[in-house]
C-alpha cells in the first residue's frame, strides 16, 4: 500500500514535501510505537495462555509450565525501550526487565525476568521451550506492516491539509 498524493500545482507540491520532511522522523515513530504496541499486546497474550502449574516443585527434571507468579511477573516487566536514534534509523525493542517475586538463595533480591523469559522462549536444563514471544512476532508481523503503512499514510495525509 503506498500513499496517495494528489497536488494541483508545483508550489503546493514543494510546500507538501518539505512539510513531510521535517517531520518525517516523528511520523515514523509514532507509526513504530503503534507496531511495537500491537507486538506488545499480542506477547502478553501469549504469556497469558502459557501453562501454569502453581504447586510444581520437582528439581531435575525440565518443565513446560510456569509458575502464577512467574507468569504476573512477565507481565508486569515487559516493557518498550526508548526510541533512539543512530545513523539515520529510528529503534527501539520491547523486552523484560527487573526480579522476579521468586528469592532464592542465588538471587536473593529476586530471579532476573529477562532470564526467566529467555528460559521459557529457548528452553533450557530446567524447562522446556515454549517460544511464546516469537510466536508473537511471526502472528503480528503482516498486520504491524499493514498498520505502519496507514499511519505513515493517514499523518502524511494530515500535513498536507487532508487532501
Amino acid at each position: 500500500m503506498a500513499a496517495k498524493l494528489s497536488v494541483k500545482g508545483m508550489d503546493d507540491l514543494l510546500g507538501a514535501l518539505q512539510s513531510v520532511s521535517g517531520d518525517s522522523d516523528e511520523i515514523i515513530a509514532k507509526a513504530m510505537y503503534d507496531a511495537v504496541g500491537t507486538l506488545k499486546d499480542e506477547v502478553i497474550k501469549n504469556i497469558s495462555q502459557l501453562p501454569e502449574d502453581p504447586g510444581y516443585k520437582k528439581t531435575g527434571v525440565q518443565r513446560a509450565v510456569v509458575t502464577p507468579d512467574e507468569k504476573q511477573d512477565l507481565i508486569e516487566h515487559l516493557g518498550i525501550a526508548t526510541f533512539t536514534k543512530r545513523g539515520g534509523k529510528i529503534s527501539t525493542a520491547i523486552g523484560f526487565n527487573g526480579y522476579s517475586r521468586h528469592k532464592t538463595k542465588k538471587y536473593p533480591g529476586g530471579v532476573p525476568i529477562p532470564m526467566i523469559a529467555r528460559s521459557i522462549e529457548s528452553g533450557s536444563s530446567v524447562r522446556i521451550k515454549y517460544p511464546f514471544v516469537r510466536k508473537a512476532a511471526s502472528a503480528v508481523k503482516d498486520r504491524i506492516s499493514q498498520d505502519m503503512q496507514q499511519r505513515i499514510s493517514d499523518e502524511i495525509r494530515t500535513i498536507m491539509g487532508g487532501q
